[in-house]
């Protein structure tokens, strides 16, 4: 039993299962959502590894520009800095997953960065169209700060101390 979510967001829920650090490892999930491709921008984790592995669902993950259908017993792996998207789930279905990373969570400041280099889902390489549409990569702190599903209500203390606290303002 994993007893009530450390993490609750409009996009996923988040059991933390070894807070960490060395090593954090949790279990999300991600609910039956309609298309979420607006969150169509890369992103890197400059000194996290991170291990993904699907337990159950559909979905997808973005990496090397290359669009990657996930499902149940799908693993997802990659070292530090390397831009990606994701994971999703797909229309209609849930997505269950745990993830391991090392050396934290990912997501503390400066362990989540937006890679403009990196372009959007549908233009990858391209910083001009990620500038044409976000603007420069300050302008989209506010960007995300005012997408309601980037923010998670009440993260539990043993959170705080593996990750970041909310996002919130």
């Amino acid at each position: 039993m994993l007893g009530p979510p450390d993490k609750v967001g409009n996009l996923c829920t988040h059991w933390l299962i070894v807070p960490g650090p060395p090593l954090s490892c949790y279990y999300i999930v991600f609910p039956a959502l309609p298309n979420i491709d607006r969150l169509d921008f890369y992103h890197a984790h400059p000194t996290t590894w991170s291990l993904h592995v699907v337990l159950d669902g559909k979905g997808y993950y973005y990496v090397d520009g290359k669009r990657h259908e996930i499902e149940k017993g799908s693993v997802m792996y990659h070292g530090p800095g390397v831009p990606h998207c994701g994971p999703f789930p797909s229309p209609g279905s849930a997505l269950h997953m745990v993830v391991v990373q090392h050396p934290s969570a990912g997501h503390a400041k400066g362990e989540w960065v937006v890679v403009p280099e990196a372009g959007l889902i549908d233009a990858p390489g391209d910083k001009a169209a990620f500038e044409a549409k976000y603007g420069k990569i300050a302008d989209l702190a506010d960007y995300i700060d005012a997408f309601p599903d980037m923010t998670y209500e009440n993260p539990s203390a043993r959170w705080k101390g593996s990750a970041s606290p909310a996002r919130k303002k």
